[in-house]
C-alpha cells in the first residue's frame, strides 16, 4: 500500500546496493574479475566495497511483516556474501589488512559462523598477530558454549593448534639473561640523575601526597626518545 514516487535524482540505497553486487556477479560470470588500470583497485573490488559501504543496517529493522522479514533476510545474505567476496579478493591482491577489516565485520554480522572465525584467525596469523588469533579462538569457544552449549569443531581446534605451534617456534623458549654491566658501572649510586632532577622531585612529592591520601595525576610528555621512561 506504500511505494516511492521517484523523482529525477532520487535513488534508493537498496537498489544501489544490489546494483553493485550484481555488477560484480556479471563480471565474475564473464571471466573479467580483475579488469583494472595499474595503481587502481580492480573493478570488482570497487563495486563490492561500495556495496559494503551502502549496507549500514538490516532492511527495515523495526518492521515485522512477513514480506519485510523475507526481504530483510535475502538482503542480509547478499551482504554476507559481499563481505566474503571482499575478503577473498583482497587476499588475492595481498592486502591482508583490508581483508582483516571485512573479516571482522563478517564475524560481527554472523557471530556463530565458525568458518568466519577461522578466516579471521588465519588473517591475524598472516599479519604476524598470532596472539590475536588465539584470542579470537577463545572468543569463539566461549560464544559457542554460551549460545549453543557446544565446543569448536575439529577444524577450528586444529587451526588453533597450528597457530600456537608456529608461535612457539618463533618465540624463544627461555628468558633472555641481561648481560652484566662493565665493572666501572656496577655501582651506579654515585652517578647523578642528569637533566631530570626537578621533574623527579615533583613526581616524588606527588607520590608522597598520594601515600597520604591526596591522589592526583601526573602527565609526563615529550618527544619520542627524550627520556620519559
Amino acid at each position: 500500500t506504500v511505494t516511492f514516487a521517484m523523482q529525477a535524482g532520487d535513488w534508493l540505497d537498496v537498489t544501489a546496493f544490489e546494483g553493485c553486487v550484481e555488477s560484480h556477479a556479471s563480471r565474475q560470470d564473464n571471466g573479467t574479475l580483475f579488469p583494472h588500470l595499474p595503481g587502481s583497485l580492480p573493478t570488482s573490488l570497487q563495486d563490492l566495497s561500495e556495496a559494503a559501504t551502502l549496507y549500514r543496517g538490516d532492511f527495515l529493522e523495526s518492521i515485522y511483516d512477513d514480506w519485510a522479514l523475507v526481504e530483510r533476510e535475502r538482503l542480509r545474505e547478499r551482504y554476507l556474501h559481499t563481505l566474503e567476496w571482499l575478503i577473498t579478493l583482497y587476499k588475492q591482491t595481498g592486502d591482508y589488512n583490508s581483508a582483516l577489516t571485512y573479516a571482522q565485520r563478517l564475524v560481527v554480522c554472523d557471530p556463530l559462523c565458525e568458518r568466519c572465525h577461522r578466516e579471521l584467525m588465519r588473517l591475524y596469523h598472516l599479519l604476524g598477530r598470532p596472539r590475536a588469533a588465539l584470542q579470537q579462538f577463545a572468543t569463539l569457544r566461549d560464544l559457542l558454549d554460551e549460545e549453543l552449549n557446544v565446543g569448536p569443531s575439529a577444524a577450528t581446534i586444529a587451526l588453533r593448534q597450528d597457530i600456537s605451534a608456529a608461535m612457539e617456534e618463533i618465540e624463544p623458549a627461555y628468558l633472555p639473561v641481561s648481560p652484566s654491566p662493565p665493572p666501572l658501572l656496577r655501582d651506579l649510586a654515585h652517578l647523578p640523575f642528569v637533566g631530570r632532577r626537578d621533574e623527579r622531585a615533583r613526581l616524588v612529592d606527588a607520590l608522597q601526597a598520594a601515600l597520604q591520601g591526596h591522589g592526583g595525576i601526573a602527565l609526563v610528555e615529550g618527544d619520542a626518545g627524550v627520556g620519559k621512561t
